[in-house]
Order: C-alpha cells, then structure tokens, then sequence
C-alpha cells in the first residue's frame, strides 16, 4: 500500500490562498486527526473516538485524506494512529472495518 504524505507550509499569502482553495476543493474526501498535542490517555481516547465518528457517518469510499492542521512535528513523528497509517496497518473502525487513507496532508507543521 501506498500512503502520499503531503506538508503544506504557509510562507506568503499566494501560498495561504492556494492551499484554502485545495482543501476547500478536497473537504469532502478528508477525516481530521486533531489535539495531536494532548496526550494524555483521556485525550488520546477523544482523538481515537473523533475520528471513528468520522469515518461512520460517512461514505467511506469518499474518505481518502487523513487530514492534520497545525501539528508540532515531533509529535507527528510519534503518533500512534499515524504510525499505523503509515505502516500500512490503517485505522480500525470498528470490529470489522480498517481505514486505509490514500493521503496523509500535513498543514503548517511546526518544531
């Protein structure tokens, strides 16, 4: 399997304004992994549960972008969902059901 991990980093406002038009364009096909900074167990919980919730109340077919806004980049490197997007696992769902998003987009990462 393969996953294109994409980093958008916002430089100048023709930059700003090409991106929103992107993923404006792409919303639909997006689910967000969000509070990457929080982790706590309760927090992690939350993270896990957002995009679970995500993922059934949609057409799955359509969701094809793992989608995370702001992230410190160490911590991206160590996110457990993340890392089993990226190792070709996916993200279970539920009981019978693993997501495996086509693209990771990364926007605005910092150190």
């Amino acid at each position: 399997m393969i996953v294109n991990v994409k980093y958008f980093y916002e430089v100048s406002q023709e930059n700003y304004e090409n991106y929103n038009k992107l993923w404006m364009e792409n919303r639909e096909r997006m689910c967000f992994l969000t509070n990457l900074e929080k982790n706590t167990p309760k927090e992690r919980r939350y993270r896990v549960e957002f995009l679970k919730n995500q993922l059934i109340h949609a057409e799955i077919h359509v969701k094809t972008i793992l989608s995370i806004r702001f992230p410190k980049h160490s911590i991206v490197l160590r996110d457990p969902i993340l890392k089993n997007i990226l190792n070709g696992k996916g993200f279970q769902y539920d009981e019978n059901n693993t997501w495996f998003p086509s693209e990771v987009w990364i926007y605005n990462p910092f150190n």
